[in-house]
């Protein structure tokens, strides 16, 4: 839903439209990030790392998953 977002907000006409749907986007990719780094067993700090966008996104799906040999 953020990526969405974000994507959608570089097709509005409007400023202030585009600017309020970008930071939403970013709420949510960063929320998502953050969410995927606790199911993965690491520091909930860790996602929020998702300011830089598809790159921490690429680096949550490269960290071990903590929880898969339990």
């Amino acid at each position: 839903m953020g990526i969405i977002c974000q994507l959608a907000s570089t097709f509005t006409d409007n400023p202030a439209l585009s600017l309020a749907i970008l930071c939403l986007g970013i709420v949510f990719f960063i929320w998502g990030c953050v969410s995927y780094a606790q199911g993965k067993g690491h520091l909930p700090a860790l996602g929020l790392l998702g300011f830089f966008s598809i790159c921490e996104l690429i680096i949550l799906i490269l960290l071990p998953d903590k929880h898969k040999n339990s």
